[in-house]
């Protein structure tokens, strides 16, 4: 039994270590393709292999490649607004399964007994988390937003890599050779923050006190909340463009 527990043990730290090298070159390998290109620039053919790239490494450089076009010069209606675009909010979801287990983990019982699960819908999905459209059994429609599993995981393993990017910025031989000439901290600061799902809770419920008299505008009512999880009403509205 020992000599098992042992081997074990073993074996998971040396997956371990295999999946934090792997994962960082595969990171460092998509930095580099995006920071030595203008994307502007790219065919479709080499944004869409840009894209598969950010796919293949998950959820930390999704918000990477959402991160770093948001702070680049893209054209309006660009091939890179249509390539990447489902990226925002139309990303990879994870299962029912996941999201019934990491409710029974944040709250202690099992969602069915809160939300009515046949209601349930996933209506977007984005780099940290996905969400649900679904209903209490009360009646009233809620908007459920749930973590991503592993997302923290992958995170701190992929924070190796941007902390050696970050290393190679403060020389500047390497930050010329390589082109890493966008700011990787700020990148980090929104990442942590959006982690943390109880920030944006905190946030929702300062922005109802700021707008309470303004008719214009709707921050959602919380009902229940973790770190992982966002219970809420469910807001129905129209897309930005249509406005």
């Amino acid at each position: 039994i020992y000599i098992m527990f042992i081997f074990n043990y073993i074996y998971y730290k040396l997956k371990n270590l295999y999946d934090i090298i792997v994962g960082n070159f595969r990171f460092v390998n998509l930095l580099n393709k995006i920071s030595k290109n203008n994307l502007n620039e790219l065919s479709e053919e080499e944004l869409l292999k840009i894209k598969n790239l950010v796919i293949d490494n998950g959820a930390i450089a999704i918000k990477f490649i959402q991160w770093y076009i948001s702070n680049v010069t893209v054209e309006p209606n660009s091939k890179i607004d249509f390539i990447f675009g489902d990226l925002f909010d139309n990303c990879p979801i994870h299962s029912i399964k996941n999201t019934e287990l990491m409710f029974y983990e944040d709250f202690k019982t099992k969602i069915e007994e809160i939300v009515d699960f046949q209601s349930m819908e996933v209506i977007g999905s984005g780099s940290i988390g996905q969400v649900y459209k679904g209903k209490l059994f009360n009646g009233k429609e809620v908007a459920i937003k749930v973590k991503h599993p592993d997302v923290e995981r992958i995170a701190s393993h992929q924070m190796y890599s941007i902390n050696f990017v970050i290393l190679l910025q403060k020389i500047k031989f390497f930050k010329d050779l390589l082109n890493i000439h966008f700011d990787l901290n700020d990148f980090i600061g929104n990442l942590l923050l959006q982690l943390e799902f109880k920030n944006e809770v905190f946030n929702c419920y300062r922005f109802r006190k700021i707008y309470q008299k303004n008719d214009m505008i709707i921050f959602p009512n919380v009902y229940y909340y973790s770190s992982n999880i966002i219970i809420s009403e469910f807001v129905d509205g129209v897309e930005m463009d249509s406005l």
